[in-house]
């Protein structure tokens, strides 16, 4: 009697795991701009919009704003915008997807967020930037995660931009997660500028501009991330109150006392790589900063190349005496054109470089132990995955057996 209760349960429970959500909802179907506007001012939190005109591409005459917890599907549209936001997404909980965001005005912004949560699985594309987070009373409370697949980019300014405003200490910043396949671009300057306090963590993505990544305050992990300067020419740095120089440095990270500071840098594996100038260029605002506002630069692991002729490191004096003093450089390739770089002052006690500019374990069986492999975020291996499986099976045919016998 037993063995006939037991297999239909467990039959049952398979099935619900399985089971897709039967009570999704309906996507509202939009055909022209002005049922767009309508359809969000009147949606109700969860409802899905779906643009539906038979056209590619759809032109707003005025900004769009979203403040409702919606999914908005651009079904391979394009949505474009020669407004100041195309997309103004605030106070609210929004997944975009399938489809394109683009801004055509000169100093125009693509998604603007504000206070709210957003998921993209679209494409973001911009004349000037892609996606900003703006000041809202020094605060700007959101997350934003770029989905694998979706792209961003920018031409004249930048990529993904927080506003330097952003001061706040109580964690109301924005926390941005680009997931590995996304791509963040820029043209003609920084693919990502990170002016404003905020917590930046980036996985196996494609993060390129004439510059990489500029910050001045926050939080920024990277974890196997590939990061390309692509500036045919260098340029020297040249401290601002408003907005960074673009120098064609992979990362850099600039010292002003106008700004958050409190620069926090991790970087588990990747690629960095600059076409004319340093991978590192850190400096402060002459005559004002006497200190770095770089707070910790840990690597464990990645290659770094500076264009031939450069060195990886181009920082100031506070910023070089707190790496010789912490040695937070635990493993990576360094080097200058195809030349090793020896950055070995700022190398864990215990480990060195080797001849063609890798951290090593001397001491270990394997020096390449210390290998361009991220250290976080690693998953079961595969075969213990299995047995834990296997073990599963078993421990339900033993049960089923037990219960046979009664």
């Amino acid at each position: 009697m037993m063995k006939k209760i037991v297999m239909p349960l467990i039959a049952f429970m398979a099935g619900l795991i399985v089971m897709p959500n039967v009570y999704a909802a309906e996507p509202t179907p939009v055909s022209d701009i002005a049922q767009l506007n309508s359809t969000i001012s009147s949606a109700q939190n969860g409802d899905i919009i779906k643009l539906t005109m038979e056209e590619p591409s759809v032109t707003a005459s005025d900004i769009i704003t979203i403040d409702k917890n919606i999914t908005l599907d651009l079904n391979g549209k394009t949505l474009t915008s020669a407004q100041a936001n195309t997309l103004l997404v605030q106070n609210s909980t929004v997944t975009i997807k399938n489809g394109t965001i683009k801004n055509t005005n000169p100093t125009g912004v693509a998604l603007n967020i504000k206070t709210s949560t957003v998921t993209l699985n679209a494409n973001v594309e911009s004349d000037y930037t892609g996606i900003n987070f703006p000041s809202v009373s020094g605060q700007n409370k959101s997350t934003l995660t770029i989905e694998s697949g979706a792209a961003v980019s920018a031409t004249n300014n930048v990529g993904l931009s927080v506003n330097g405003l952003i001061k706040d200490q109580n964690g109301n910043i924005p926390v941005i997660n680009i997931k590995d396949g996304a791509t963040v671009k820029c043209t003609k300057d920084f693919a990502i500028y990170q002016a404003g306090n905020s917590k930046i963590t980036i996985g196996k993505a494609t993060i390129e501009g004439a510059s990489g990544i500029g910050t001045k305050a926050g939080s920024l992990v990277l974890n196997g991330t590939t990061v390309n300067a692509t500036a045919s020419e260098a340029t020297a740095a040249s401290p601002r109150g408003n907005g960074i120089e673009s120098t064609g440095a992979a990362i850099q990270m600039e010292t002003n006392n106008g700004y958050n500071g409190n620069i926090d840098i991790e970087i588990n594996g990747g690629t960095y790589t600059s076409a004319s100038n340093v991978v590192f260029l850190e400096y402060p605002k002459e005559g004002v900063d006497e200190d770095t506002a770089v707070n910790r630069l840990h690597i464990t692991g990645g290659t770094f190349k500076a264009a031939e002729g450069k060195e990886v490191f181009d920082i100031s004096e506070p910023f070089d005496n707190l790496l010789k003093e912490t040695k937070s450089i635990e493993g990576g390739t360094f080097l200058k054109g195809n030349t090793p770089a020896n950055i070995s002052s700022y190398v864990k006690e215990g480990l060195e470089q080797d001849e063609n500019g890798k951290v090593i374990d001397p001491n270990a069986a394997d020096p390449n132990a210390l290998d361009n492999v991220p250290k976080t975020g690693s998953s079961l291996p595969i075969a213990l995955i299995g047995l834990l499986g296997l073990a599963t099976i078993a421990g339900a045919y033993s049960l089923k057996l037990a219960y046979a016998r009664k």
